[in-house]
């Protein structure tokens, strides 16, 4: 049990707030300790222990079946794109070197990372994420194992749905249609790049330009999933809470048409 200074067992709400600090701040764990008064073990321990309780190794959030046909609507207004559930994208959370296994986290650009496969809607709302790989495999070696296909249609497996069916960038084409299609595609895939973008920006551990996560690589595969987990539930509240406002906001304009 992680203890206070005065070597008393911590609150509940002191080790998620410790843990959630960590996360939002990638400030490394002294400076978190001395900003809510524990010592740098203490917030080791916290954020093992969320992080362990929480930990799910690929999850899937639902959002709900009312939602799949909103997905298609509203993918298809974007570009005209037909029958499209989500984006697929990945992005790359540097890390420390590990110990073992030192050249499979090197990516191509030359520094350690974990390769992330995150999905997500039309909302930006997180549906899949996958941050078990090192920085050197490619996604093409993630998504065959992938496990979200089952979010659309739970009878199927990756090798009946998704590679028929995974829309990709056509290479090579000079033709007014691919070079069209390609634009459509980019357009449709900057969702996931604004997603990924407030992920980071919300969970500043997952930033590398401050420097990278100071845990081994399954360590910090987990930090991933939890960043994740907590930006689907922050993203489910402010959809709900955009639709309280609509109620309220139709109530009020029922209620002034009838005072009128």
């Amino acid at each position: 049990m992680p203890a206070g200074p005065s070597g008393h067992v911590l609150l509940v709400a002191v080790k998620v707030t410790a843990s959630l600090n960590l996360f939002a701040s990638g400030s490394f764990q002294a400076v978190k300790g001395d900003n809510i008064c524990i010592s740098q073990s203490a917030v080791y321990s916290c954020n093992k222990q969320l992080t362990d309780t929480l930990y799910v190794p690929e999850p899937a959030f639902s959002l709900g079946a009312s939602t799949e046909n909103e997905r298609v609507l509203e993918f298809a207004a974007m570009v005209g794109f037909l029958c499209v559930h989500g984006v697929v994208d990945y992005t790359h959370v540097t890390v420390k070197a590990p110990e073992d296994e030192l050249a499979a986290f090197i990516n191509r650009k030359g520094y350690h990372t974990i390769n992330a496969q995150l999905m997500c809607d039309h909302c930006r709302r997180i549906m899949q994420v996958s941050a078990t790989f090192a920085g050197r495999c490619h996604n093409a070696f993630i998504v065959q194992p992938s496990t979200f296909p089952p979010l659309f249609h739970p009878s199927r497996n990756v090798n009946e749905w998704l590679l028929p069916w995974l829309m990709t960038r056509l290479h090579n084409s000079t033709t007014p249609e691919p070079l069209r299609y390609n634009q459509c595609l980019g357009t449709t895939s900057t969702i996931l790049e604004h997603t990924a973008a407030l992920l980071i920006q919300r969970f500043r551990c997952m930033d590398g330009s401050g420097g990278s996560l100071q845990y081994a690589p399954h360590k910090a595969c987990r930090i991933i999933v939890m960043c994740c987990m907590l930006q689907y539930i922050e993203r489910i509240g402010w959809a709900e809470q955009q639709e309280e406002s609509s109620s309220d906001a139709e109530e009020l304009d029922e209620g002034a048409e009838e005072g009128g």
